[in-house]
């Protein structure tokens, strides 16, 4: 038996995690005449950030909301998890590869990636879930007036964008091996690691990367060259 299909549009811009724990659910969806109910059912995995989501049937340890949805959507399955490395992937079955038309979404409660754009205003830039998940609003102490007169906008405010941090991730090594890492999985021996990257071993279960930059849980890692702006 094998099935597949492609994302949605809202599905298309999901982390990569994301997008794994939902083939997972989807997966177990359409095979639910086999699969619930089922004794010994093991689901084979290559992303192995994905046992620590779902070798347990607790919900109260995972800050994402999306994954937290989909964990939930897979409580009424009995099964294990297994870890296969993609290196003992011989070939990628085709038949799974093969197109099925439009997607059907697994809908997730208060999912913000799934919301309908403003009809007509296609221009409206989609930012990425985690990191609408970072922004936070306040309020200025001293009212504007209070500015110098001389002051541009871009000497009060020095903002540092998605793209500053994606092309920064891109250009430092220890975070494109860092990236690169997260992705394949970590190994289990920390000192198997090049020493730069042996501090992020003890969060691996938490690393995801999103378009190109590291995320802990739902925040985003500043690459080294960054640290002065951002502080600033």
């Amino acid at each position: 038996m094998f099935g597949s299909r492609f994302t949605s549009g809202a599905e298309s811009r999901y982390a990569p995690i994301e997008g794994e724990a939902l083939a997972i659910v989807d997966a177990l969806d359409k095979a639910r005449h086999f699969t619930l109910g089922c004794a010994d059912l093991i689901i084979a995995v290559d992303h192995k950030p994905l046992l620590k989501i779902f070798g347990d049937r607790c919900l109260d340890d995972i800050p994402n909301p999306r994954l937290r949805n989909l964990k939930e959507k897979s409580l009424r399955y009995r099964f294990r998890v297994v870890h296969i490395p993609g290196l003992r992937h011989a070939a990628a079955d085709a038949i799974s590869r093969k197109p099925v038309g439009n997607p059907t979404t697994l809908p997730l409660p208060d999912d913000v990636a799934s919301i309908d754009p403003v009809p007509g205003d296609s221009q409206l830039p989609v930012l990425p879930h985690p990191f609408l998940s970072t922004i936070r609003t306040y309020e200025l102490s001293r009212p504007r007036s209070c500015l110098k007169m001389d002051q541009t906008p871009t000497e009060v405010i020095k903002s540092v964008t998605w793209d500053d941090i994606r092309l920064a991730t891109a250009s430092d090594l220890t975070m494109t091996t860092l990236t690169n890492t997260i992705e394949d999985g970590f190994p289990e021996d920390r000192t198997s690691l090049d020493p730069d990257l042996r501090p992020y071993h003890q969060f691996r279960e938490h690393l995801t990367t999103f378009d190109g930059v590291v995320l802990y849980h739902d925040r985003i890692v500043i690459p080294p060259s960054l640290h002065d702006r951002v502080l600033q």
